[in-house]
């Protein structure tokens, strides 16, 4: 009988967790306001992969960095987010996410990966890569979006000829119109999603 080893080592190489603000004279505030201010965090993580005995379904070598940042220059807030990564299994590609949210007080764009929540029973949080805005001037609730809410993905049945799991691009846009605050409102809502036909993925 061959002998199986597997070995199988995973290590955090950074994890760094910042906190930083820039002071420079500002034009429209006193010299004790801070017209630049940076928050966030980076985060990455390295993982090795060797098996003996079997044949290797994994890479070698894997990392993923993530980062969240949250700049404000003059009131402007210009939050910003982004995942890397070399990852690639059966059915996922390598992937690398982007997203900036730029926010200047009622108004916020929303620009790449992305994910709003309209409602609980509705769109509540769904990673879309696309485009989208909030309007909320006084007791005005508007926001719309559209874009991408689901990649397709087609199995590789060199590794596995029993994966036969195809799933389709999803996209589709929505749009919120309603009145009052964060505790008393009013909204209606429409959302629309559609998937693209299994027929032009035919293997």
């Amino acid at each position: 009988m061959r002998n199986k080893t597997l070995l199988m080592f995973s290590a955090w190489l950074f994890l760094i967790c910042f906190s930083t603000t820039a002071a420079s004279q500002s034009t429209t505030t006193p010299a004790s306001k801070n017209p630049l201010r940076i928050t966030g965090n980076l985060i990455t993580q390295a993982e090795t992969y060797f098996v003996k005995g079997i044949e290797t379904t994994r890479q070698p070598f894997t990392f993923l960095t993530s980062g969240n940042f949250d700049p404000e220059i003059y009131g402007v807030k210009l939050p910003f987010s982004f995942l890397l990564s070399n990852r690639s299994f059966n059915f996922a590609q390598p992937f690398n996410r982007l997203g900036i949210s730029p926010e200047y007080k009622w108004l916020r764009l929303h620009f790449g990966y992305r994910n709003l929540s309209f409602s609980r029973y509705s769109l509540a949080g769904h990673t879309f890569l696309g485009g989208g805005i909030e309007l909320n001037p006084g007791l005005l609730r508007l926001s719309a979006l559209y874009g991408r809410f689901k990649k397709k993905t087609i199995p590789d049945n060199t590794v596995n000829p029993m994966d036969t799991l195809i799933a389709p691009m999803r996209y589709g846009y929505a749009v919120k119109l309603g009145v009052g605050n964060e505790k008393n409102f009013v909204d209606l809502i429409f959302m629309h999603i559609k998937d693209d036909t299994l027929g032009n993925y035919a293997m």
